[in-house]
């Protein structure tokens, strides 16, 4: 019998260190946490369950790395899943279990291969704040 992990997953502006590139950030010396909003997705990974299921979660995204392409998603939320055999699968519930990434080490694959070729993704929005 799989156990859902409840564990906080923050994903905090990958860098691409490992290309040697180092990015830069004109206002990391001007930014607080709550002057910055990003855009997330609830189950990002879901895919809808042929032939009906439940209704509420007859939908599917498309998969993570054009999320973060084409939709500017910087928030992503994947439910995890510990198997005794030792594999951490990603899905939403028992019935519900179609997901673009199964495991949850190739999702975050994806999300490391898109950071690395986008080393300029800060994805925020700035907001002035009113002192």
């Amino acid at each position: 019998m799989p156990k859902k992990l409840l564990m906080p997953l923050l994903v905090v502006s990958l860098c691409g260190c490992s290309s040697g590139k180092k990015p830069e950030y004109p206002y990391d010396d001007l930014l607080r946490l709550n002057y910055i909003q990003t855009k997330g997705t609830h189950n990002s990974y879901h895919i809808a369950v042929p032939d009906g299921g439940i209704p509420k979660y007859d939908y599917t995204h498309v998969p993570l790395d054009e999320q973060l392409t084409r939709q500017g998603v910087r928030q992503l939320e994947l439910d995890v899943y510990y198997y005794p055999n030792g594999e951490f699968v990603v899905y939403h519930n028992e019935g519900d279990d179609l997901s673009t990434c199964a495991l949850l080490t190739d999702c975050l694959q994806v999300v490391k291969d898109w950071s690395d070729a986008h080393l300029d993704h800060h994805g925020f929005k700035v907001y002035r704040h009113h002192e």
